[in-house]
C-alpha cells in the first residue's frame, strides 16, 4: 500500500516554486507573505470595478479595470487562474502568470513572466475595501497607499510523487486526488501507487489546497 511505499522510500520528490509578496504601507511598514498557488489582490465587497496598475520590473505593463488581479505559480495555474481565463502552466516550469479577474476591456490578457521578473501592483481607486489573499486565505486589507511587490520566493515546496504512474498532466482525474494516474479501461483510471480508482471527465486543478488539489 501507499504507506509501505513511503517507508521503503519508493517515491520521488518534486520541487515546486513559490511566490513572495511584500506589502509596503504609506508609513513604510512592511508585511511579507508566501504562497504556493497564487496571490490575489481583489476589490472585496466594493461594488464598482477598481483600476489596478501593474508594473513589471519597474515598467508600466497595463492598467486593468477589474475585480482583481491573480498572480499564480505553475502549481496554482489550474486553480483560480484557470477559472479567470488564464493559461495552464506545467508544474515544473520556472515561470509565473499575472491574470486580471473579470477585466472590463477587450484587450487585457494574462502575462507570462520568467522567475526573475518582479511585479508591482497598486490600486488607483480611493477605497479601503481591498483584500490581499494567499492560497485562498485572507491575509490583510489594503489601502490605496499600499503597494504590493511580488517575486519568486527563496523557498520551495517539496511534494512526494508516485514514481510508478505514467505522467499524464493534461488528463485530470475528477474524483482522484492524484494527477498522474494510468488509464485502465474507457474513462476509468487506477493509480498504481495508491490503488485509488475513479472516473475521468471532470476537469479539476493542480492547485494545492486552495483550488482543488490534483497534485
Amino acid at each position: 500500500n501507499a504507506m509501505e511505499k513511503l517507508i521503503n522510500e519508493h517515491y520521488k520528490i518534486e520541487e515546486r516554486m513559490m511566490l513572495r509578496a511584500t506589502i509596503i504601507g504609506a508609513n513604510g511598514e512592511k508585511s511579507v507573505f508566501y504562497a504556493l498557488n497564487e496571490i490575489n489582490v481583489t476589490r472585496g465587497s466594493f461594488s464598482r470595478l477598481v483600476e489596478f496598475e501593474i508594473c513589471i520590473n519597474d515598467e508600466l505593463s497595463d492598467i486593468y479595470p477589474a475585480d482583481g488581479v491573480i498572480v499564480a505559480t505553475p502549481t496554482g495555474s489550474t486553480a483560480y487562474n484557470l477559472s479567470a481565463g488564464g493559461p495552464i502552466v506545467v508544474p515544473l516550469a520556472q515561470t509565473y502568470v499575472v491574470t486580471p479577474i473579470c477585466p472590463h476591456t477587450l484587450h487585457s490578457k494574462s502575462i507570462m513572466l520568467c522567475n526573475e521578473d518582479k511585479v508591482r501592483i497598486k490600486t488607483l481607486e480611493e477605497t479601503k475595501d481591498m483584500a490581499l489573499s494567499m492560497d485562498g486565505k485572507l491575509k490583510m486589507y489594503l489601502t490605496p497607499q499600499d503597494v504590493v511587490y511580488i517575486e519568486r520566493s527563496p523557498y520551495i515546496t517539496k511534494l512526494i510523487k508516485c514514481p510508478y504512474c505514467k505522467t499524464k498532466y493534461f488528463v485530470v482525474c475528477g474524483s482522484c486526488q492524484h494527477l498522474n494516474c494510468n488509464t485502465s479501461a474507457g474513462n476509468v483510471f487506477t493509480c498504481e501507487w495508491c490503488g485509488h480508482t475513479g472516473v475521468l471527465g471532470n476537469f479539476g486543478g493542480d492547485g494545492i489546497a486552495s483550488g482543488g488539489d490534483r497534485g
